[in-house]
């Protein structure tokens, strides 16, 4: 309790009222302020409460453009009048944020062929750029006119367009329409789960031609694969055989889970990076923590759990090689009746984790990792942050445990709520009590860098322009097929291999060329075990520039195994061409 009283109100002579209430409030962090209206039998006639946060001055603190800490806000789809969009902006923008993560949908957007409706979330962009924010941009929908989907079956918006030419024509308008606002793009959300009803070549071919779209729309925009919503396995790798690592600058994950699982999932992530020589920053897009309502009916234990996870779930993702985290979620939203997401409230007052991390920018300013410092306990976290010339700590320790540190000087301490404490010095050593909630040690000597480690070192996006590393002449490989395709369901049971239920399989191999200039390619399909090329394995093939070319190859099924699973792979070449090659897997039904 920080104060409370009592303002005189006689409804019998002052119908309405108001008062000026002035708190003392003096500290960062996060407050309630809680109000009633008694009666004279001691029952309450009304009462209320509303959140407070007290951060830095949005006027006079610093802020840092290509800051590691960021916030998966969804502006465009939860914020829907411009007063909601302007406030919204200035919350976040108040918590120190310089990047937010929104969502946008192709179909709503380019709703007929070639006609573009911006609407809203051109104004969610410009709002969120009116404050000094930079847009990052994702999707996950067909528009139902450019959709493989069968026409009746759910979530028609999931599958894959039928031509990816329709996704390089669309990202590109769509970044030179946001070039001043919208710097990131990543394409299709968590297409590794039932947000993408298709197989990994279908991804591979709309990753490619949307990271093209994208280059030629704003040379100067960087490209996120669809982040992964599971650990890696069969069907992202299946993407990467693709050549999908020279078409995205940035790759992209999601957890959800304990906040120390982030790390084995982070390290399962390298491994497929590192299996395809693809040592790219990595971003994690989405990770978070709901609150769940106690017994009582509130959720304010759970609140301040939320944010204690907010900064443990920062410095571990930080610390083991992530290059930005974007913390899920801002706006509140109740998830399955039980799951309360958000860090501010419906209303955009504050929650406990909006506090932590307002805090978290504050204190670690522009965050660039330096290394984990032994603690003298494996239990004991203590990852060492530079801002500037200066360096801070994150630590904690899942039991109470304390540590001491070298300083001549009194060093700082700051909760996760911002308050900050003075810890005296005693023959060059500061004492700190760890406990499972983190605390921010500030003020270190400069020497204290060289005790700290790298635990997972990883390359970290530079903040120019990430070049293309595409060659715009490339090629996709499609299984064809002599009825629609099949409704949700089945493709997502079928999703890693294409099931061919005939004797023989037609293929195609289609030549995209986006560049300025005709190109002709040699065109060479391989069979896998099982199966047997009728006809030649290798053919010319010639597009126009800006257009595409279709050749196809028929596959003869020989002996294969029921229900294995065999690689089908097309390459090319041309001169003067860097082609990936295109792969896809097929058993027999």
């Amino acid at each position: 309790m920080v104060c409370d009283g009592k303002v005189p109100w006689d409804p019998t002579t002052a119908p309405s009222s108001s008062a000026r209430l002035t708190l003392p409030v003096v500290h960062r962090g996060y407050y309630e302020l809680r109000w009633s209206l008694p009666l004279q039998n001691g029952r309450d006639a009304l009462k209320g409460s509303v959140s407070l946060a007290v951060v830095a001055d949005p006027r006079h603190r610093r802020y840092y453009p290509d800051s590691p800490l960021a916030l998966d806000a969804g502006f465009s789809w939860f914020y829907t009048t411009p007063e909601r969009l302007q406030t919204a902006a200035k919350v976040a923008r108040a918590a120190g944020l310089s990047c937010l993560r929104d969502r946008l949908s192709w179909g709503a957007t380019e709703p007929e062929r070639g006609r573009f409706d911006w609407g809203w979330y051109r104004k969610a962009a410009d709002a969120q750029r009116g404050v000094g924010i930079t847009v990052y941009q994702v999707f996950h929908d067909s528009p139902l006119w450019a959709t493989s989907a069968p026409p009746n079956t759910r979530d028609r918006h999931s599958y894959p367009p039928t031509n990816p030419d329709d996704a390089y024509r669309y990202f590109r308008k769509a970044a030179a329409e946001f070039k001043d606002s919208t710097k990131f793009w990543e394409i299709w959300n968590e297409p590794d789960i039932f947000f993408f009803a298709g197989r990994p070549e279908e991804y591979a071919a709309v990753l490619k031609a949307a990271y093209l779209g994208c280059k030629e729309g704003n040379p100067n925009c960087e490209v996120l694969l669809g982040s992964l919503a599971m650990q890696a396995g069969p069907w992202m790798e299946r993407v990467f055989e693709n050549g999908a690592c020279d078409y995205f600058d940035l790759f992209n994950m999601h957890y959800y889970g304990p906040v120390d699982g982030v790390l084995e999932r982070i390290a399962a992530n390298k491994a497929l990076l590192e299996q395809f020589h693809c040592h790219k920053p990595i971003w994690l897009t989405e990770m978070g923590v709901p609150a769940h309502r106690a017994p009582d009916g509130t959720f304010t234990q759970s609140e301040r759990d939320q944010a204690v996870y907010l900064v443990k779930a920062y410095a571990n993702a930080l610390s083991h090689g992530v290059d930005r985290f974007f913390f899920f979620y801002m706006a509140e939203f109740l998830e399955y009746a039980s799951s309360l997401w958000g860090i501010v409230r419906s209303d955009l007052t504050p929650k406990p984790a909006y506090a932590a991390l307002a805090a978290m920018t504050e204190t670690l300013g522009e965050a660039r990792f330096v290394g984990q410092l032994d603690l003298g306990d494996p239990d004991a976290r203590g990852y060492l942050f530079r801002n500037g010339g200066r360096y801070v700590m994150v630590a904690w320790s899942n039991a109470p445990k304390g540590v001491s540190l070298p300083a001549s000087r009194a060093l700082t301490l700051t909760d996760v709520m911002g308050v900050a404490s003075q810890q005296p010095s005693r023959r060059g050593q500061v004492a700190v009590d760890l406990s499972p909630v983190p605390v921010y040690v500030s003020g270190l000597p400069a020497a204290i860098a060289k005790q700290a480690h790298d635990p997972a070192p990883w390359p970290k996006r530079r903040p120019r322009p990430a070049p293309a590393t595409a060659d715009p002449v490339w090629i996709s490989l499609a299984f064809v097929q002599d009825r629609p395709k099949p409704d949700v369901d089945q493709v997502l049971a079928e999703r890693n291999a294409f099931v061919a239920r005939g004797e023989s399989q037609l293929v195609a191999v289609d030549l995209h060329n986006y560049s300025r200039q005709p190109a002709t390619v040699q065109v060479t399909l391989s069979a896998p075990a099982g199966w047997r090329l009728v006809g030649d394995s290798a053919t010319k093939v010639s597009a126009a520039a800006g257009q595409t070319a279709r050749t196809t190859f028929t596959l003869r099924r020989d002996s294969p195994q029921p229900g294995g699973e065999g690689r089908v792979a097309a390459t090319a070449t041309a001169p003067g061409h860097r082609i990936s090659p295109a792969v896809g897997y097929i058993k027999a039904g």
